[in-house]
Formats: structure tokens, sequence, C-alpha cells
């Protein structure tokens, strides 16, 4: 439920917001573009889920151990140092 309302969430979102603009503008495609700071967090985010997986699959068998937490703070701290740079 955690990982699949947000999910369902994004999803009807989106497309219920995108039909609705494509109605109203009677425009077959819609540019959509991805400003940096934006994209800085998408990545970031992959990264986590990336170090999530490998932490509990392969390092941990199984167990996301007390030590991602302290990577997960350390990847958040480089997170906002790079957000605000760029």
């Amino acid at each position: 439920a955690c990982l699949a309302g947000p999910i369902f969430n994004l999803c009807v979102g989106l497309g219920l917001g995108f039909w609705a603009l494509m109605k109203n503008t009677g425009k077959g495609e819609i540019r959509v573009e991805l400003p940096a700071n934006i994209a800085t967090g998408f990545y970031f985010t992959i990264a986590n889920c990336a170090l999530i997986v490998i932490a509990g699959r392969v390092v941990g068998k199984g167990v996301i151990g007390r030590g991602y937490g302290y990577v997960a703070c350390g990847l958040y701290v480089v997170y906002v140092l790079t957000s605000l740079h760029v």
C-alpha cells in the first residue's frame, strides 16, 4: 500500500491531467521538459531505490540493516548540496 498508492495517484493524476490538457488545447501531443532541479531529484530517487535493493538483496541477504540509514543520510546530504549547486 505504501508503494502502490503513490504510483496509482501519479499515474491517474498525470493521465487525467494530460487528458484534460489535450482536450482543452486540441493538441495530439504535449511537449514536456525536465528542469535541472527536478532531474536532480529524479536521479537521486533512482539512486536511493537502487541502493535499497543492493543493501537488502545483496549485502543484507534480505534485511536492510542500520548501516543503510547512514548511507541514506549521506545520500541526502549529497542531494541537498547538488540541488543547491544546480
